[in-house]
């Protein structure tokens, strides 16, 4: 008891004098814990004594010396709220659950009306500002004891605490293994999960357990809300923890449509034959060929680890130039259950590898990337620098070796430990998409370690949570700050066990052996490492993951005025963005552990490639005011990449279309290209230019969404063709290179007349959206959602398949756009349109869900707008019949939705809807004319025209 409560005054700080307080508050922790002595026989000391279960709720919601609020009886107009420091419970007086409270007086009152600090209050500069005046206070008042001596310990018994003993005092013997598990549907369920990089078989043993020994999570039969979570155990003994609906997603993922599932192959290991196997004596008393597979089997090595033995006659139909190739190695392609068809096989094969080896050749003599020179060696690099004139790759060599010496260390002695295995480093060149930025790395050749027992998997923040970030901050009157880690994996240490010989570039160190203690670029598990330590640092400044989005961290924070929201954290890789009222307070903090890079600090003018400024919107009410709203271009990025593409064409005496309407030439359909393949160097240019056109599309240029899409269909056997409209598509975007998403806060007006009103109560009655029951509390201003949806019908003039184009916005901001052929052939419009309204609702109840979990209001449901009459009566009128039975489940995914509330189908006219530059290629002036409405609901008001 005196250990328990001198801890206790010693970690907060309390003066001397209340030591009574701290050994009675010991005396009732001690008497209400659980300890582990026989004679207790797991229960706690009080529980022995009186024969009930003791209430610990007085002691659950406080800890000592605790700083707290509490109503001090102060009458109007003063605050009767007053700042406190909670010293223990007031067993006997009062009613239940009242307090001992310290005073700004230095006096000790009881009170019953207690409350914690929130997290947010803790960091608040005012409030901190007033637990210093509360402590000056106490010390002057009654000149307490500063320097803090315990008055039962002298200094000859004096000793140093061993940190684990406090948790020795709370620790409770486990409790009975509580087992519903009997029932549970997954449990024993084997199936394949990513474990890094690779896919392994595992079992799913059972629940998995909070720090009380209950099962964590609810049961839920909609995957999204079920947050149970199991502990999966695969052959080697180690053993993860994943999430009920990833469980869900692997095992139905990985069966047919009948519940089989199927395994891909790794290798054949062994065969054998029995007795009913024909023999070759057999065969030549018959005279005649034996078409058979009986009596021969394979033991066969899965992918997932596993191993069994399979027939031949399911190996021939699922594996047969494998089976074949086995055959022939093996010396028994003679047998007369392989003679009859292997050779045909082989052929076959033989036919098949000599169109596989163009594309093969095409990969090994790849020489660029997004369209600049890539070199492989420093030869290489520099001679690039001295024929163009610059010193890029120089620069970014230098750069390297400065900042990666940290993550060597060279021993005295060059001693290696036992156990640290050899492994090469070289330097590796990459252009990165953000800005096509010369990048040399020391790369650690990690396909020489050995693979990491833990996970290796690294996220990043999507591009739609970073969207509805910009248009939050708006929303919210937030700042926002980026920032860029200098050197992310190397501030990170690594796990693995590795060493390596220094080369050149390391100069005196050169032919030393060199211990690598960081997470170098090329080790298996650097990314994994670099985000584990950014996570760590985040969760101890009081963040937390969002369930929706990993890499976007979010904790509650109030501004001067009382405004309680939620301050975001965005992490991609190295690249911070701080959503903030004080964002430089953050970063701050973060300072302390990671070192940014000089400038980087600053509000954002790009992200992730796009350049990001602000601008002056007004909502199209003259009667309003203006405001600052985000804005987000691709400008920057597309000029950099026709200067690079340019000078490529320069070469060749070639160059750019001068004028362009469209982004495709008028009436070019890629599939019916039938020019000449490509072939050598240009493939991988091409794949280039093309990788270029589908970030730029990402940065918000929607207009090049279905041409880049379908140019991406020919990426393995492009064509002339192909080529020349990627620089059809490149000199459209010199021409037209001044569109911006703008991110308005603003609620858009949309008129009831385009929505009706139905009943459906007799219909779907238990029709419902599911909530997720973890999302966070909603904080901050609310939102509304947006969506506007078309097909264009047998829009592939070969496949006759259909293309959905899709376009959500949250207020009047654009946040997801999709475009994608779909799956099936439709034989009429209507069934392809009810496939993409089921399609936009899929995708509706994903944003709905990741708005929640990042903490963000919704109001009221998603107004869908489509331009098809017939789905939109269909889909509105309770009363309509389906005669078309293969689209039934998009019918009533559809009118199941609507019943639910939380999306309304509304009907608008063709050429009013956005989403139709989304699923078909349209003339220049109707284009520009659906560009207006998608990129800014009412038009900006800016320094720029």
């Amino acid at each position: 008891m005196k250990k328990l409560s001198d801890r206790a005054l010693r970690k907060t700080g309390t003066p001397v004098e209340f030591w009574c307080y701290a050994m009675e508050w010991a005396a009732r922790i001690l008497s209400l814990t659980a300890q582990k002595l026989p004679a207790l026989k797991s229960r706690t000391p009080e529980e022995a004594m009186v024969g009930k279960t003791p209430d610990i709720s007085e002691f659950a919601h406080h800890t000592w010396f605790e700083w707290v609020w509490y109503r001090d009886g102060t009458s109007y107009p003063e605050s009767s709220i007053s700042l406190g420091r909670w010293i223990g419970v007031a067993a006997d007086v009062g009613q239940p659950m009242t307090y001992w409270i310290l005073t700004l007086n230095c006096t000790v009152i009881a009170r019953s009306s207690v409350k914690s600090l929130q997290d947010f209050e803790k960091r608040d500069p005012v409030i901190i500002s007033q637990q210093e005046a509360f402590m000056r206070s106490i010390f002057e008042r009654k000149k307490l004891s500063s320097e803090f001596e315990s008055p039962w310990i002298t200094v000859d018994d004096k000793f140093e605490f061993d940190p684990d003993e406090e948790a020795e005092i709370y620790s409770t013997p486990e409790a009975d293994e509580f087992t519903p598990e009997s029932y549970d549907e997954y449990l024993s369920a084997q199936l394949v999960l990513p474990v890094g990089e690779e896919l392994r078989r595992g079992e799913v043993v059972r629940r998995r357990r909070d720090q009380n020994g209950r099962p964590v999570g609810i049961r839920n039969s909609n995957p999204i809300l079920d947050t149970r979570e199991y502990e999966v155990i695969f052959p080697d003994g180690s053993s993860q923890s994943y999430s009920a609906n990833v469980i869900a997603e692997n095992l139905y993922s990985q069966v047919d449509d009948e519940g089989r599932s199927y395994s891909i192959l790794q290798e054949i290991v062994d065969h054998e034959k029995d007795d009913s196997a024909v023999t070759l004596e057999e065969l030549a008393a018959s005279g005649k060929p034996c078409f058979t597979t009986v009596g021969w089997r394979f033991l066969v090595s899965w992918k997932d680890g596993s191993t069994s033995y399979v027939p031949l006659r399911e190996m021939k139909d699922a594996y047969p130039v494998e089976v074949a190739e086995y055959a022939t190695m093996a010396s028994i392609a003679h047998e007369p259950t392989f003679k009859w068809w292997v050779p045909y096989v082989l052929k076959k094969r033989d036919r098949i590898i000599s169109k596989v080896a163009k594309g093969k050749a095409k990969y090994w003599t790849r020489t660029h990337k997004y369209g600049i020179e890539l070199p492989k060696t420093i030869a290489e690099a520099l001679d690039i620098d001295r024929r163009t004139g610059t010193t890029f790759w120089r620069d970014g060599i230098e750069k390297e070796m400065k900042n990666v010496s940290k993550a060597f260390q060279f021993n005295d002695d060059d001693t290696v430990p036992i156990g640290y295995k050899h492994i090469t480093c070289h330097m590796v060149f990459e252009i990165k998409m953000v800005g096509l930025v010369r990048k040399a790395r020391l790369v650690a050749g990690g396909h020489l370690t050995d693979p990491p027992s833990d996970s290796v998997y690294s996220s990043v923040v999507t591009r739609e949570s970073v969207r509805i970030m910009f248009t939050i901050a708006a929303l919210n009157g937030l700042d926002l700050l980026g920032a860029d880690v200098q050197n992310a994996y190397i501030n990170a240490p690594t796990k693995e066990k590795v060493y390596t010989t220094a080369g050149l570039e390391f100069g005196s160190n050169a032919g030393r052996p060199a211990i690598i203690v960081r997470a170098l670029y090329g080790l298996k598990s650097s990314g994994a490492r670099w985000r584990d330590h950014l996570a760590s640092i985040l969760r101890r400044e009081g963040f937390t993951s969002s369930l929706a989005d990993a890499d976007v961290w979010m904790r509650k924070a109030r501004n001067p005025c009382g405004f309680v929201y939620w301050e975001y954290l965005l992490a991609y890789v190295d690249d911070i963005l701080i959503i903030s009222h004080q964002p430089h307070v953050v970063i701050d903090s973060l300072s302390q552990h990671v070192t940014f890079k000089a400038g980087s600090v600053e509000p954002p003018k790009s992200y992730l490639g796009a350049d990001v400024f602000q601008i002056t919107v007004h909502d199209g009410n003259q009667d309003s005011p203006m405001k600052q709203v985000w804005c987000m271009s691709a400008s920057e990025y597309v000029k950099r990449a026709i200067q690079e593409v340019e000078r490529e064409l320069a070469l060749e005496d070639a160059y750019l279309p001068k004028r362009t309407e469209t982004p495709l030439s008028s009436g070019y359909r890629p599939e019916l290209d039938f020019s000449m393949e490509l072939e050598g160097y240009k493939v991988n240019y091409y794949q280039g230019l093309v990788g270029i056109l589908r970030w730029i599309v990402e940065l918000g240029r929607i207009d090049l969404n279905v041409p880049v899409s379908l140019l991406s269909r020919f990426m393995m056997s492009p064509r002339e063709g192909h080529l020349q409209q990627c620089y059809h598509m490149l000199a459209y975007l010199k021409q037209f290179n001044r569109s911006r998403l703008v991110f308005d806060d603003a609620e858009p007006d949309l008129s009831e007349y385009y929505f009706h009103v139905c009943d459906w109560s007799e219909y779907y009655h238990d029709a419902a959206e599911p909530i997720p029951p973890n999302m966070p509390e909603p904080l901050g201003h609310s939102v509304t959602t947006t969506c506007f949806c078309d097909t264009d019908h047998a829009g592939c003039k070969v496949t006759r398949r259909s293309q959905t184009g899709i376009l959500i916005y949250v207020n009047k901001a654009p946040i997801f756009w999709y475009s994608k052929r779909q799956n099936t052939v439709e034989s009429a419009t209507f069934g392809s349109e009810f496939i993409a309204l089921k399609t936009a609702i899929d995708q509706i109840d994903a944003l709905r869900y990741k708005l929640r979990m990042f903490g963000i209001l919704i109001d009221g449901p998603t107004k869908i707008l489509c331009d098809n009459e017939s789905v939109w009566r269909n889909s509105t009128n309770s009363e309509s019949t389906l005669r078309r039975k293969h689209t039934a489940i998009a019918y009533h995914r559809c009118r199941e939705a609507q019943a639910a509330a939380y999306v309304q189908i509304g009907k608008i006219g063709g050429d009013d809807n956005p989403a139709d530059i989304l699923t078909k290629l349209i003339p220049g002036p109707k284009m520009r004319a659906l560009l207006c409405r998608l990129y800014y609901w009412n038009k900006p008001q800016s320094k720029e025209d």
